[in-house]
């Protein structure tokens, strides 16, 4: 699996370009295609596992990784992983609001039909409540959470890797833990009642 971001077929941004306006900020074009490119060779592994795992479909994560690269080229946005985590959260959940806000696991369209793939690092893939409740969470603590626990990453090294601070990392962490032991009791509790009622 693997994403080809080439920036030679995107479209050329103005506001980026030297145009002899003194307010024009920013890298020339070409100097910026050569960051980006360097940029996108070096995040695209970890950005696509990051995708993967919230979408559960390589394919639509392909697509969204893809869409998300453009968004940053053409927003002329910093060059930095938090950035892109930003950017792919927001796609993502552009992509959900196009199916109506649909429940993961239920895409339609092009990929109606296609099987999840199992990728190793996604220790619960397969457990469908804990992915509900991880749903559940806002999307810095999804990605707090990802980074923690399926990365398996400290804190300190989330927050370099998002731009906050460490214990802004730990804060989300601890409320993530409450929010998703909430849910996941009341899960718990509810398949325990069904269990007695067909006893």
């Amino acid at each position: 699996m693997e994403v080809d971001i080439d920036v030679g077929h995107l479209p050329s941004s103005t506001c980026n370009q030297q145009d002899g306006n003194p307010g024009t900020e920013g890298l020339p074009l070409m100097t910026r295609r050569a960051e980006f490119e360097r940029f996108s060779r070096e995040t695209t592994k970890p950005l696509l596992r990051y995708t993967l795992w919230r979408c559960g479909n390589e394919r639509l994560a392909e697509d969204l990784l893809q869409e998300a690269f453009l968004k940053l080229w053409k927003g002329q946005g910093p060059l930095k992983i938090s950035h892109m985590y930003t950017i792919l959260n927001s796609v993502f959940y552009d992509y959900l609001r196009k199916l109506g806000r649909q429940p993961p696991g239920s895409y339609v369209g092009d990929f109606a039909g296609i099987e999840p793939i199992e990728v190793e690092n996604l220790v619960l893939e397969g457990d469908y409540e804990v992915r509900e409740a991880i749903w559940s969470l806002s999307a810095v603590q999804q990605t707090v959470v990802y980074l923690r626990y399926y990365q398996e990453m400290t804190p300190d090294d989330i927050a370099k890797e998002i731009g906050y601070q460490p214990d802004q990392v730990s804060r989300y962490l601890y409320r993530a833990h409450a929010k998703l032991q909430k849910k996941l009791s009341r899960h718990a509790k509810n398949r325990t009642k069904k269990r007695r009622a067909t006893m």
